[in-house]
């Protein structure tokens, strides 16, 4: 028995297949050029949306099924997002610590880093390689009433607690 279709246009002269509607198939798609996506166009697998490619933005997991993340390098897992946990390990690993929604495995290296939570708590370094530089850790966002402050460039660790005071070396 021999079942034919109209699968659109063939043009044999540039090699070309356009089709109307959708395509199925059971094996596999090779592919020796571009894949050219238009706005709002969607990757699934089986039933679950994996990649959106919208207007301004590009989703991975954008239906916010149980599916994670993970980008690969030689050996190991480099990033990994856990759709279960609501977290993120870069580094190594694809285990999110309990309550943790960011996890660095290795060393973090940064030109200036500055910490703060919605308590007014803050941390914050900056300096060149810590000899003039000066490490804050405050228990307001204020400037620090109360924290302690440690400077390279005055030579000194200064402790404060409201009105109370602790210097110990040069201060300012």
């Amino acid at each position: 028995t021999t079942v034919q279709a109209n699968i659109g246009e063939v043009n044999e002269t540039s090699a070309s297949l356009t089709v109307d509607g959708h395509v199925s198939m059971s094996g596999h798609l090779y592919n020796a050029g571009d894949i050219i996506l238009t706005t709002n166009s969607k990757i699934f697998k089986d039933a679950e949306e994996r990649i959106e490619f919208a207007s301004g933005v590009t989703s991975v997991n954008p239906s916010a099924d149980n599916v994670d993340f993970q980008i690969h390098s030689e050996g190991t897992t480099i990033f990994h997002a856990d759709a279960a946990s609501d977290g993120v390990v870069i580094g190594g690993g694809t285990v999110v610590p309990s309550g943790m929604e960011l996890t660095v495995v290795g060393d973090i290296s940064a030109s200036r880093m500055y910490l703060k939570n919605d308590g007014n708590a803050q941390v914050y370094a900056s300096g060149d390689n810590g000899t003039n530089g000066k490490l804050q850790l405050l228990a307001d966002g204020s400037g620090g009433t109360s924290g302690l402050i440690i400077s390279g460039a005055a030579n000194s660790i200064t402790m404060n607690h409201s009105n109370t005071k602790l210097a110990l070396g040069k201060t300012t």
